[in-house]
């Protein structure tokens, strides 16, 4: 084989192998146009809002069974002054159990206001602990999608990188087949 038919086909070789890469690195170049790293707006957890509306409510209402409790107070101390004016010998009899069982209702609806006090902090508690989940929740999603983002972005920057090197390469590695090859051509 003459040394012009080996130059050949040496500058061919070299010529298919950078003509390949170009055409890998248009490949990757359209790989990383296809990812479209988009940036989407997340939404909260259903439940976690669900939890928050009803904590609202427990804590905007009253304690539970405190109208109840207060009906069987003002019950009670009726039936008393009833049954007080009935037993009753003298007038001054009926106002002093009457006035007892005044007390005794003073004493039952205090006792139901520092209980309503108490189930008011702990519904404030829960409505605290209701809007913590919701954050959680929400900073959770929001976490994952901005991870995802960046993959994405960083990805399509690592293909369009490469793929631009490739092309690159390529180009410069015709060049310099095609410059060898003319140089062969003049040592011959």
């Amino acid at each position: 084989m003459s040394f012009l038919a080996v130059g050949s086909v040496a500058a061919g070789i070299g010529a298919v192998g950078n003509i390949y890469g170009m055409v890998e690195g248009g490949k990757q170049k359209k790989a990383a146009n296809a990812i479209n790293p988009t940036y989407s707006n997340y939404e909260a957890s259903p439940y976690a809002a669900q939890q928050l509306a009803a904590a609202q409510n427990a804590f905007n209402g009253r304690m539970a069974g405190a109208a109840t409790e207060a009906q069987n107070i003002a019950n009670a101390q009726a039936n008393t002054n009833a049954n007080a004016q009935r037993v009753a010998s003298s007038g001054s009899q009926a106002l002093a159990l009457a006035s007892a069982a005044q007390g005794k209702a003073n004493d039952a609806y205090s006792n139901l206001g520092i209980q309503e006090a108490q189930n008011k902090q702990n519904m404030l508690s829960n409505l605290n602990q209701a809007y913590a989940v919701n954050i959680k929740e929400g900073d959770k999603v929001y976490d994952s999608q901005l991870t995802k983002y960046k993959l994405d972005l960083n990805r399509q920057s690592a293909l369009a990188g490469a793929g631009a090197q490739n092309i690159q390469n390529g180009i410069t590695g015709l060049g310099n087949v095609a410059l060898g090859f003319g140089s062969f051509l003049g040592n011959l």
